[in-house]
């Protein structure tokens, strides 16, 4: 189930981007993601709703890259700031 695999605090996050996809079609949100080992990582997931030929919604597609990268750098930069003041 989606919800092992999303970090208890953000599953609201993703629960609000899918009513966001169904509104809108597509939606980007960064949550936190918890491996089978039990670790921590982030990551940004994709959701696009899925049509059939009469325009029917049929569920949606989900992609995720792992963004743990990214974020460490975002957060240097934000702890190098602050120490610039």
């Amino acid at each position: 189930h989606w919800s092992e695999v999303v970090h208890r605090d953000d599953r609201k996050l993703v629960e609000d981007a899918y009513q966001g996809m169904l509104d809108m079609g597509k939606v980007v949100v960064a949550v936190r993601g918890v491996r089978k080992d039990s670790s921590i990582f982030h990551k940004q997931v994709t959701m696009i709703s899925r049509f059939d030929d009469e325009g029917r919604f049929k569920g949606h597609h989900c992609f995720m890259s792992d963004i743990s990268d990214r974020k460490s750098a975002e957060e240097e930069i934000l702890r190098s700031n602050i120490e610039l003041g």
